[in-house]
């Protein structure tokens, strides 16, 4: 096959896959666009998935193997694919997973026809034969874009179900992070600040397969310190953007939302307790996206007065794994803080009770399931906490600042 032939590379990294490796050679060999090449990228593994792709490769000479010297992760072998890739467009497929045989067909066709850099297809989970379509992704994408939203503050997971026009990466030198958490999303992240032309196509369906038994990221110190290593990452993307893209300041505050709910798991679990506030004191000093977390106290330490009008609340710590509130607790307490300083200057003391209680509520969404309430009403809950704290100007103008100081990184 000529390079020039080539209309899709498909990078596949591989560690531990034996149980499933053959499953998802064979749904690229099945794919209905035939001049692909399939390039696995042996991340050192122990087991022998090698040996059966090198079996599948004497019979589909599509098929490319590449070795790791030492285990590297994910990121950094589908790095390794893109520069050995001949294709017009590269594709990411986990090994554990299989796309369903008009996947890359449907995406290449509608790249080729709008002359897209990215097409995006829509995640999907197997049952009994047929596909569960998980359109959630997809519908966010294509309703942010309606309102005015830029990409990159919308298609931040699911990179696997996308193709990306390779000579697109190539120009600015595009690629995934090394850390072993967020990759997916800081590749998006690096990808969509460029603005590439885009599109979906809702029918090609990237199936994603549980495996109980697939390598987990244990919540630990470890991945405490991965998390600080890929918001690194993200926070400098940030910086190099801000000033073209206005909504980098959204992402700041996803940003802080996002390891705001870190820090409460961390406080929650016995295992990270210790660590948890200097993971706060990482992001601090290593990050600078949000200077003023250094202002958070321990856990133990009560909310002072919410309102002028005389309602003390205090938060306690949690006992047994148990808040002193409820969800309608949290949403009335976290309403009183928007009346008040609608109408009340922002202190460095009533900030810092604003983030504390934030990070009470984002603790209480991972309790919810343990005290009775169904896993549905726990996400919803979350969600109710990401719109009101878009309700305060306190977030906006933080995020600002920090989008200030990320510009002098």
């Amino acid at each position: 096959m000529e390079a020039n032939e080539i209309s899709v590379s498909v990078i596949v990294p591989v560690f531990q896959a034996a149980n499933h490796i053959q499953s998802c050679i064979l749904s690229l060999q099945d794919q209905t666009l035939k001049n692909i090449e399939m390039i696995f990228v042996d991340d050192y593994t122990p087991d022998h998935s090698c040996t059966i792709i090198q079996e599948a490769a004497k019979k589909d000479n599509r098929i490319k193997l590449l070795h790791n010297i030492n285990h590297r992760g994910a990121g950094p072998c589908r790095n390794d694919g893109v520069i050995k890739a001949n294709g017009q467009y590269v594709s990411f497929v986990d090994a554990d997973d299989t796309i369903a045989p008009d996947f890359l067909e449907r995406l290449y066709q509608k790249a080729i026809q709008e002359d897209l850099d990215v097409v995006k297809g829509c995640m999907s989970y197997p049952d009994n034969g047929e596909y569960i379509i998980n359109p959630k992704m997809n519908t966010q994408i294509q309703e942010g874009l309606k309102k005015g939203k830029p990409l990159f503050s919308l298609f931040i997971d699911e990179a696997t179900s996308a193709i990306y026009r390779r000579s697109f990466l190539r120009s600015y030198s595009l690629e995934f992070g090394d850390s072993a958490l967020s990759e997916d999303t800081t590749f998006l992240l690096r990808t969509c600040l460029y603005e590439p032309s885009f599109g979906l196509e809702d029918q090609a369906h990237y199936i994603y397969h549980y495996h109980p038994e697939a390598t987990l990221h244990t919540f630990n110190s470890s991945y405490l310190d991965e998390q600080i290593k890929a918001l690194k990452t993200q926070c400098n993307e940030l910086a190099a953007h801000a000033k073209k893209q206005e909504a980098t300041t959204d992402y700041a505050i996803e940003l802080f939302l996002y390891n705001l709910k870190v820090h409460a798991k961390a406080k929650s679990n016995p295992d990270t307790d210790r660590v948890a506030d200097d993971f706060l004191e990482q992001l601090q000093t290593q990050v600078k996206l949000l200077p003023y977390i250094s202002d958070m106290k321990e856990k133990s330490v009560q909310i002072k007065t919410l309102v002028e009008d005389g309602l003390n609340i205090s938060i306690l710590p949690f006992s047994k794994g148990r808040s002193p509130y409820g969800k309608e607790d949290f949403l009335y307490l976290i309403q009183q803080w928007i009346r008040y300083f609608d109408t009340h200057p922002y202190t460095l003391q009533t900030r810092s009770d604003l983030v504390h209680l934030m990070n009470e509520a984002f603790t209480f969404v991972f309790q919810m399931e343990n005290i009775g309430y169904s896993h549905q009403e726990a996400i919803l809950f979350e969600q109710q906490l990401h719109l009101k704290a878009r309700a305060f100007p306190l977030f906006v103008r933080l995020a600002i600042q920090s989008q200030q100081s990320l510009a002098r990184l």
